[in-house]
Order: C-alpha cells, then sequence, then structure tokens
C-alpha cells in the first residue's frame, strides 16, 4: 500500500512514513525525572511554560521572569517581581527540596514551578529584559506544589553542550495519558501509559508499574489525565496485584507475565559500537546514560557480556530506559515538512493497516530491539516501545537460553541515532517462583464532570474512555488485595488504548526533502546529520570572540 501525493506532484511516499514517527519517537513528554542530561535544558523551560511560572533565585533574593525563551548557550526573558506566592522555600540546602504535603488537598491539575538558581558569577540582577548565559545557570529545578517535590533538575553544563532546540518542539509532538496514584496524602505522577499508540491502528496494551500506590481509605485510587492538546481513548484500565518474597523486586513483561528479580548480575563487558566503554555509565540507575548517540552510525547499539550460570535455562533482561527529547525535536521537524497537507496525510496514516504500522516502526528502528547471540548470528527477541520522554521505566524481557552453549551470554541493544536513553541494564536468573498474581477491575471510575465511566473501563471493547479537552480527568477506585505477613506488594496497571495528535500546521509541503525518507532508515540518518548540524553551530557560537559571554543587565 501506497501514500499518493496530489496529483499535482507525482512523488510516492511509502507507507514506512506511516509508521516511522508517529508511533516511535511520539513517546509521552511529561517532565517527571530524577537527573536531567545535555539536551533538557529546552524540556524544563516548555513545562515551564505549560504551567506559567517561572522563580529566578540570585542569592537571598527571588523574582519572576516572562517570555523565557531558549538560545544557543542563553536564557532569555523579562525580569519582575514576584507576584504570588512561592509555594517551594529551599531553605539550608537548595537542593533537597523540603517534602511538603498538602494534606487534603485534590487539585485536578498538577501545577509547578520552575526555579532557576544563577551563579555568584552571574553578578547584580536588574528588573527588565534580560539574556543570562548557561554558565551563570547553577541549577535548575521544577517543584511540583502538591508535593513540594523536585520533579527535574538542570545542572550547570558546559556551553559547548547546549543545542538550541527550537522552541516550538514540544507543540510539535505528541504526548500519551498521564497518570497519577494516591500514597495516601497526594496523588503523585507515575508515568505515562500505552506511549507511541497514535491513532486506532496503532493501540496497544501497557503496564505501568505504580511504585507510589498506596491504600486511601481502604482503596487504591488513580487518575488518567489528558494535558495537552489531543484526544485520548482508553479502552480498559486494570490493576495486576503481585504478592511476591520480600526483598525482592518484580516487573511485569511485554505480555503482562511477573518477573521476580532478586540478584541482578551486571554484564562483564559492555560497549557501544563504536568501542566506547559503557560499563560505568550503566551501571547504577542514576540517570548516567548511554544515549546511542555514536556519531559515525546511524543505528546505534549497546553490545553487552553477561557470565551464564552453568544449569541456566532462562534469564531475565533488566534495564531503565526512556525515548529522548531529541527524539521529539526530530519527529517535529519532520511533521512540519507537511505543512498545510499534515491533516490529509493523517487520515491516509488512518487507513493504514496495524500490521504495516508496527512493521514500518520497528524497520526504521524506532524501538529499542533486543537481540541475543546464538550460534554467532544476532536474534532478535523482542521490540520496546516507547515509554516516554523523560520519565525513564524499568523493563523486564525473559530471554530462552537453550542454544547457548558458551559460559556468555551476548546481548545487543540496537535503536536510532539518539533515539533513547539506557540508564540500567543487567541480567537475572531468579526462578519466578513464589508469586501470587491478581486482577482488581474499577470499583469506581467517574469523569471530570462527575460522569460513571466505569463501564468503559472494565473490558477490551470498542467502548472507550474519551478525553478530549486539557484537563480531563478520570478518577479509579479499586478494591486493595491483602499482603500476607512476611511477603511484599507490587501493583501494575494495565491499561490499553491509542490517543490523536491535534495539530495546524501550514504552509507548502515540503516534498523534495519528503522524499528522501522514502529510503527505509533514512530517519535516523536524518537525525544523526541534524545532531551533528546543531552541534556545530552550538560550538560556532561558543568559539566566536565576537561574543563574549554576557552578564544579565
Amino acid at each position: 500500500m501506497k501514500l499518493i501525493f496530489p496529483k499535482k506532484r507525482k512523488q510516492i511516499l511509502p507507507f514506512f512514513l506511516v509508521g516511522l514517527t508517529m508511533a516511535s519517537l511520539l513517546g509521552c513528554n511529561f517532565y517527571r525525572v530524577s537527573q536531567v542530561n545535555y539536551d533538557n535544558l529546552e524540556t524544563i523551560v516548555e513545562l515551564g511554560k505549560l504551567h506559567k511560572y517561572f522563580v529566578l533565585h540570585a542569592g537571598d533574593s527571588q523574582y519572576a521572569i516572562q517570555g523565557i525563551s531558549v538560545e544557543p548557550g542563553h536564557l532569555t526573558g523579562k525580569i519582575v517581581e514576584v507576584d504570588r506566592t512561592i509555594h517551594y522555600e529551599p531553605g539550608e540546602n537548595p537542593g533537597k527540596p523540603k517534602n511538603r504535603i498538602y494534606k487534603g488537598k485534590k487539585e485536578r491539575d498538577v501545577l509547578h514551578e520552575v526555579h532557576i538558581y544563577l551563579s555568584e558569577e552571574a553578578g547584580p540582577v536588574a528588573l527588565g529584559s534580560a539574556r543570562i548565559p548557561s554558565e551563570h545557570l547553577k541549577r535548575i529545578e521544577v517543584i511540583d506544589k502538591n508535593t513540594g517535590l523536585t520533579v527535574a533538575t538542570y545542572v550547570g553544563i558546559p556551553l559547548v553542550t547546549i543545542i538550541g532546540i527550537p522552541v516550538a518542539i514540544i507543540a510539535a509532538v505528541g504526548t500519551c495519558p498521564y497518570v497519577y496514584a494516591s500514597n495516601s496524602e497526594a496523588f503523585v505522577f507515575e508515568g505515562e501509559i500505552y506511549g507511541g499508540a497514535v491513532l486506532h491502528n496503532l493501540e496497544r496494551e501497557d503496564y505501568l508499574p505504580l511504585a507510589s500506590i498506596l491504600p486511601d481509605d481502604g482503596k487504591f485510587k488513580l487518575r488518567i489525565s489528558n494535558e495537552l492538546k489531543e484526544h485520548q481513548y482508553t479502552n480498559f484500565a486494570n490493576l495486576i496485584i503481585v504478592n511476591h518474597p520480600k526483598g525482592q523486586e518484580v516487573l511485569l513483561d511485554r505480555n503482562g507475565v511477573p518477573r521476580l528479580l532478586s540478584t541482578p548480575t551486571l554484564p562483564a563487558e559492555a560497549f557501544s559500537m563504536e568501542g566506547k566503554n559503557l560499563s560505568v555509565q550503566i551501571a547504577e540507575k542514576d540517570g548516567s546514560s548511554f544515549l546511542f548517540n555514536d556519531e559515525s552510525l546511524n543505528k546505534n547499539a549497546a553490545v553487552l557480556a553477561f557470565p551464564k550460570p552453568a544449569e541456566a535455562k532462562t534469564g531475565k533482561l533488566v534495564l531503565r530506559a526512556k525515548n529522548t527529547l531529541w527524539g521529539n525535536y526530530v519527529l517535529g521537524k519532520f511533521l512540519k515538512m507537511f505543512g498545510s497537507y499534515y491533516d490529509t496525510w493523517i487520515e491516509q496514516v488512518k487507513a493504514a493497516s496495524p500490521e504495516e504500522r508496527r512493521q514500518a516502526v520497528i524497520d526504521n528502528f524506532f524501538p529499542l530491539t533486543v537481540y541475543v547471540k546464538r550460534n554467532e548470528e544476532w536474534q532478535a527477541i523482542d521490540h520496546l516501545w516507547p515509554v516516554g520522554l523523560m520519565h525513564s521505566r524499568d523493563l523486564v524481557v525473559p530471554i530462552n537460553l537453550e542454544g547457548i552453549d558458551t559460559d556468555t551470554i551476548e546481548v545487543k541493544l540496537e535503536t536510532g541515532f539518539l533515539f533513547w536513553e539506557l540508564d540500567y541494564v543487567a541480567m537475572d536468573f531468579t526462578p519466578d517462583t513464589g508469586l501470587a498474581l491478581f486482577r482488581q477491575l474499577p470499583e469506581e471510575a467517574y469523569a471530570s464532570d462527575g460522569r460513571d465511566c466505569k463501564a468503559l473501563l472494565t473490558a477490551d471493547d470498542k467502548q472507550y474512555l474519551v478525553q478530549k479537552q486539557i484537563g480531563e480527568l478520570a478518577e479509579l477506585h479499586f478494591k486493595t488485595t491483602p499482603c500476607p505477613e512476611g511477603q511484599a506488594q507490587s501493583v501494575f496497571l494495565h491499561t490499553k488504548g491509542y490517543y490523536e495528535i491535534i495539530r495546524n500546521f501550514d504552509g507548502r509541503p515540503e516534498w523534495e526533502e519528503l522524499k528522501k525518507f522514502q529510503e527505509p532508515g533514512y530517519n535516523t540518518e536524518f537525525s544523526r546529520l541534524e545532531f551533528l548540524k546543531m552541534k556545530a553551530l552550538s560550538e560556532e557560537e561558543v568559539l566566536s570572540p565576537f561574543e563574549p559571554p554576557q552578564k544579565i543587565n
């Protein structure tokens, strides 16, 4: 099947374009992260724009910044007096926010503050227009007003590494539903569901760990919300509750099967395709990630070697990963090439079969594909779909070790250039025993307008919870499951659904540029070339003797 452009333009774009962007890099862009890497200054700025308020800290003084934006190597905006209550006070250690709980406060949307801390070298602050060099930014924190916790942090980085990602990028890309779970005192953000399931023909199931959930008035409570410009369709939502031995961890694989983890083994060797040693980067869940960014390669991979126990028949690859902001930047550039033809293209995308779209995503290296080496050949065993841009997710992939006769298990994780971040990888050989699994359907479910939506979420059917407006949410209540003494309990949200991105592009389509994507895999080459181009521009600005760093004025 092919996508035909208007008759005046005879170019034909194969249907891999249908899938290559809409499902892969449209991971969910909620910016709740423990550590932010080099490309996330722009992300934090966009989050602040969404939630409206920036606070500038200069010594003991506080100001607000309006009209904030990012240029290569600088933050710009207008400094004004603070005109509202600031919900976060850093106290003696500004790097560790107070753990405030606003008890009884059940707000329907989560308001964030963005706090910008200047270094002593920044000089005096004056009201009015300002252009702040990045080397004068000591730290940036995004604070959740409901909890007082830091949900995103930018720590000062070399100016050369700040790439000027256009500020329109967040408006040009997709998201997916956000999930909040009650810890009995507040609703805590847990992550995003069915990432990359853009349009009905990529509808899929998802299993989200609910690390914060605790009984609240004897029930498990959570919220599913729409917070950006999209239409969301949730087919069903239920809880999977697993009782397991205390001191051990449980994750669900992509089929919802519980996998027990107790003694993860780090790889004996870990290298990129260019030979970079990744052992330190992937040894801990600390945000120090491999970005799949070997600059000489379009496809990127991490190659890992694990010791294999003599009697082991199965293993479990355990990893923490997320999608990148850079990937969404590349996607945004691609989608804007369609201009005013975008809506017509989307209608043609809807006509593709689910099989066509899924294969297009795989063929264009958007998933994180897991390979195992058998008989000196790499065999693909799984494709990990988007999990989100800024919220890492713990994942598990079962591996059948039969046919691996050596004492080493070789694994390759492959994706396109700068499409994923890999924070942690290990292998576990714990038997999946001592597990008890329970499912709970919603006992109650109410939409923002008070509608009872329980019947829409209890079965895999064509009835959907539909959320089309920003701010719409549904609150779901579930029965709890007793946890026997001496055991631990892990809870997961099992959902199925899809979403539609609502965007308005104008201008003439860039047909000649779009034709280049006819070549399978060109998207990852495009990503690499765009990265190198922006890196060169950033370095050029840093090295230019004609614009020395400026102080705030």
